[in-house]
């Protein structure tokens, strides 16, 4: 009724050109109505993608800090200040707090000794020994520094440097004793003629022959020593042991000096090497005789405190 009237109040030519007109605006319309659907398509695809990868950045973030914290070692991340931005537990374990915001000559100043080290190694107050490493982060001026603990490895270095030069002490020992051996034996031979016939307790001889004795004992314990066939696990008289040192240090004495021998319990017994112990017993009453003078008075005692003697 409506298009009726319009058509004819309005001229052919002119409704005409306003139909084509409606036309065209309903094809524009629905032409903007597909780019808008088409451009909220792209943006919720864009969108997607754009939480996607907020996800992953976020997974990589979370990756990364559990990285961090599960290295062997202390991580410190420095900024562009030199000023440390970031660091890791076993950072905050090694070098204790506050780290954040401190730069590294702190760091050192307040945690470590400044001893002759090497530039990639520094020691701790504690004695610990960390390994340095440092490397600069892509092109800016921000750098990470990894400390790791190399006080074991360091340990078993030394350890296994100590074993070597025990084997060369060894060796020498070894040899040294051997070449002492055989003249010691003719010097044994010669005291024992000259002994013969005399007081075994005032000649010449026979003292000559008691030490000559006992520089074979201690070169017999030196091969032990050098072998290692160490008897750690003989059974030993104590009083008899202090009374054949006592016997040893009397042909020593001045005429004023004296020796004895005092054991309260004397069914006292040890487990060890006897010449070993012998030999140190020795050179401890050499020491005091030294001391002691022409007119000393020495006492050799032992006794049982708890499990100790």
């Amino acid at each position: 009724m409506i298009a009726s009237a319009i058509k004819a109040a309005m001229p052919e030519s002119a409704f005409k050109a306003f139909n084509e007109r409606s036309q065209l605006l309903e094809s524009s319309c629905r032409e903007l109505q597909h780019k808008v659907a088409s451009l909220t398509d792209k943006l919720t695809e864009s969108e997607t993608a754009r939480h996607s990868q907020l996800i992953e950045k976020e997974a990589l973030g979370e990756r990364l800090a559990q990285t961090l914290e599960a290295l062997p070692g202390a991580v410190l991340v420095f900024d562009s200040t030199g000023s440390i931005s970031e660091c890791n537990e076993q950072a905050a374990t090694l070098l204790n707090q506050p780290l954040l915001g401190r730069s590294w000559p702190e760091i050192v100043k307040r945690e470590f000794i400044l001893a002759d080290k090497t530039d990639d190694e520094l020691q701790l107050r504690d004695g610990r020994v960390l390994k340095l490493q440092r490397r600069r982060i892509g092109r800016s001026m921000r750098e990470i520094l990894l400390l790791t603990d190399v006080s074991a490895s360091r340990l078993q270095t030394e350890m296994l440097a100590r074993h070597r030069r025990l084997c060369a002490i060894g060796e020498m020992t070894a040899r040294l004793a051997h070449q002492i051996r055989t003249p010691l034996a003719s010097a044994l031979l010669y005291a024992s003629q000259l002994s013969s016939g005399h007081d075994p307790d005032t000649s010449p001889g026979s003292k000559l022959l008691a030490r000559l004795r006992e520089l074979d004992r201690t070169v017999n314990d030196m091969l032990h020593f050098a072998s290692g066939s160490q008897q750690d696990d003989e059974g030993i008289d104590v009083e008899l042991l202090l009374a054949e040192v006592a016997e040893t240090g009397a042909l020593q004495l001045g005429s004023r000096s004296r020796i004895s021998v005092n054991i309260a319990d004397s069914h006292l017994r040890i487990a060890g090497n006897r010449g070993a112990l012998k030999g140190a017993l020795c050179n401890l009453l050499d020491n005091a005789l030294i001391a002691c003078g022409e007119s000393g008075r020495i006492e050799l005692g032992a006794w049982r405190d708890a499990d100790r003697i």
